[in-house]
This record gives structure tokens, sequence and C-alpha cells, in this order.
């Protein structure tokens, strides 16, 4: 059971880390758009094509990591600061 669980996570580590090197981005270029389930119930998903224009912070976070769950609460007050700006933050759960 052990070794099959860890078979299925070093699977998915190495999807994970194959799929990102083939959608990393340089400085200066468009990010690749992207569509995720939204949380909130009049919107049906969220697409980075959507909040093109505006300045997007997205974080990877999980209910796992410990400093994830500390930032979350900042970022909701760096989202009140800047919101007037154009600013939006996409924060992706990962579990």
């Amino acid at each position: 059971m052990i070794v099959k669980t860890l078979l299925r996570a070093a699977l998915t580590i190495s999807c994970t880390l194959s799929f990102n090197f083939a959608l990393a981005v340089e400085v200066g270029d468009i990010a690749p758009n992207f569509n995720l389930p939204s949380i909130h119930a009049d919107k049906a998903s969220i697409s980075l094509e959507d909040l093109r224009g505006k300045t997007v912070f997205v974080d990877f976070w999980a209910s796992w990591c410990a400093p994830c769950l500390k930032s979350l609460p900042l970022y909701n007050d760096l989202y009140a600061k800047l919101k007037d700006q154009n600013f939006e933050i996409v924060a992706v759960n990962v579990d």
C-alpha cells in the first residue's frame, strides 16, 4: 500500500513538473490562458483571458502547507489595498 502510494505520488510529481516546464514563460512573455473552476456561485470559471490588462498574482497553495495558509489572509489585505488599481489574485488550490 505504501509503495503504491509513493509510486503514485512520484508519477504525479513527474507529470506536474513535465507539464510546468512545457508551459514555462520568460519575463515579458504573455502568460498562457487557463480556465479554472471558481468558488463563486455567480461565476462558473475563471479565465486568465478575462483578466487581460490587469495585474494578476497567481498563487498555488495547499491545505497542508502551513506557510501557504498563513499567506492567504495577507493576500486578502493586499487585494483590499490594490483592487481599485486593476489588481487580481487567483489562488489555485492544488489539493
